[in-house]
């Protein structure tokens, strides 16, 4: 039991002390072939008998290629087993499970639904070339609410830590997207407006471009966001949905007429 705990507290510390010991046990693994080959690999003949080819690899050096790949096996899968929450003792411990962070966690998946009304309120403003106001709203989710830092967050702390790098995945996905869509609509700001047949003003070509490219990028963003959203259990959502809904936020007061 003891050793549960410790491993369970600092898993660090028992990844080395894991590395360690498939370290040791290689290399003594490696020594008895070294040292009964030593002989007979000096005179270019086996252990068998048979002569070695010039240029041919000894059993020896088979063997330690084999063993090398072994200890970075060692070192690839604990700490793998510890990031996915797996392996039993090595697993992360069920942070989740305690108050703080339930808390935090509730916090951080109202930032995304919260992200998710605001984009809707972008989309809005994007439709109706109101390319100030639909940029503020694509603004307050990555500043503001700080979406990205929201989702990683919300991702390290879920229950289900199978789920982890799906959330992670979107998370960056949607980075990355939403930095897409903000270009698209500070470019369209400094198009100038063409001219219809009356000499009224109309969105120009290159605008109605990025228009179009803002609103792909708008579906797409909302696509990553439902699937990051389902990743967790319904009761949270709901409770998330209604932190947002009545979380009082100056730029929620915007009215969505331009």
């Amino acid at each position: 039991m003891e050793a549960r705990d410790a491993r369970t507290r600092a898993p660090a510390a028992f990844l080395g002390a894991h590395a360690g010991v498939a370290l040791r046990s290689i290399q003594d693994e490696r020594a008895a072939p070294r040292d009964a080959g030593k002989r007979a690999t000096r005179a270019g003949v086996r252990r068998d008998g048979v002569k070695m080819q010039s240029g041919s690899r000894s059993r020896v050096d088979c063997a330690e290629r084999v063993s090398r790949r072994r200890f970075i096996d060692a070192l690839v899968v604990v700490p793998a087993a510890i990031l996915a929450g797996g392996g039993g003792a090595i697993g992360r411990p069920a942070y989740a499970a305690t108050k703080d962070a339930n808390k935090e966690l509730l916090e951080c998946l109202t930032n995304v639904v919260q992200s998710q009304r605001s984009l809707k309120k972008a989309s809005v403003y994007l439709d109706k070339a109101n390319w100030d106001k639909a940029r503020t709203y694509v603004v307050y989710c990555t500043r503001k609410l700080r979406l990205r830092s929201s989702m990683k967050k919300g991702a390290e702390l879920m229950a289900d830590q199978s789920k982890f790098v799906d959330a992670m995945e979107c998370a960056a996905e949607l980075d990355n997207i939403l930095t897409q869509l903000d270009a698209s609509i500070y470019t369209a700001i400094f198009i100038p407006p063409g001219l219809d047949d009356d000499g009224f003003e109309i969105l120009a070509p290159e605008a109605l471009r990025y228009q179009a490219e803002g609103r792909a990028y708008y579906a797409e963003a909302m696509s990553f966001l439902d699937t990051y959203v389902s990743l967790f259990p319904a009761e949270l959502v709901s409770s998330a949905r209604e932190r947002a809904r009545t979380r009082q936020e100056v730029i929620d007061m915007t009215e969505l007429t331009a």
